[in-house]
């Protein structure tokens, strides 16, 4: 993450419950880059509870970012998604719950309204609704033109969004045909600094998925 004026901040990030392996960082002098996966545990078919956090300190204002996957697939694991929604909004607005100024979701997806009537777009719009009163700013997915369901990303802010610009990736694994995955950029506004904010959701898979991911980033970052 960088301000407009591409200043780069320093990030520190921890993952909770603590995995040495979920994250790795492949860094250059003009940015970094965070590749975060996860295993299955004990049931093959889910995904391993992760919580990276994002705290980053650009120069003289510090700022907090939450960057979460909360797995509402539509196709696999959706039968628990409300619960997941609703476990999570409420861990946000418990007054014990560190503020954060922008909160970047991943796989809070909304499937296609020409497939599947927009299946999702209601828990996407309740969470938004139920933590207005702290995060009154929402940057959503556009609806997708192919696949079952849009990339699942979402942005929540205590700041005022602008948004930039959405685009989905050109390309991807077999495994990922079914999800309109991409990015989405924005800018923020925090104490007069205006931050460009990019949240993303790389390809899946195991097949190939590190040399699409490059790509993936590549395009992203051009």
């Amino acid at each position: 993450m960088m301000s407009a004026n591409n200043v780069l901040a320093t990030v520190k990030v921890q993952s909770i419950p603590d995995n040495s392996n979920a994250i790795s960082s492949v860094e250059n002098t003009n940015m970094a880059r965070f590749d975060i996966e996860t295993k299955s545990m004990e049931e093959k078919s889910k995904q391993a509870p992760i919580n990276p956090e994002l705290n980053i300190d650009c120069s003289r204002s510090g700022f907090r970012v939450l960057t979460y996957n909360l797995w509402c697939h539509r196709v696999v694991g959706g039968w628990h998604s409300s619960r997941r929604l609703n476990t999570f909004t409420s861990w946000l607005l418990d007054n014990s719950t560190p503020f954060y100024d922008i909160i970047c979701l991943q796989e809070v997806f909304v499937c296609n309204p020409l497939l599947l009537l927009n299946y999702g777009s209601g828990q996407r719009a309740n969470l938004i609704k139920t933590v207005k009163s702290k995060y009154p700013y929402s940057y959503t997915a556009d609806s997708p033109w192919f696949g079952v369901q849009d990339s699942g990303c979402l942005i929540l802010s205590a700041h005022k969004i602008q948004p930039c610009h959405q685009e989905p990736f050109s390309g991807c694994s077999l495994s990922e045909l079914v999800t309109h995955k991409g990015y989405m950029c924005c800018k923020i506004t925090i104490t007069n600094k205006d931050l460009i904010v990019i949240n993303t959701h790389l390809n899946a898979g195991m097949q190939n998925s590190a040399a699409i991911r490059a790509r993936q980033f590549v395009q992203i970052t051009h």
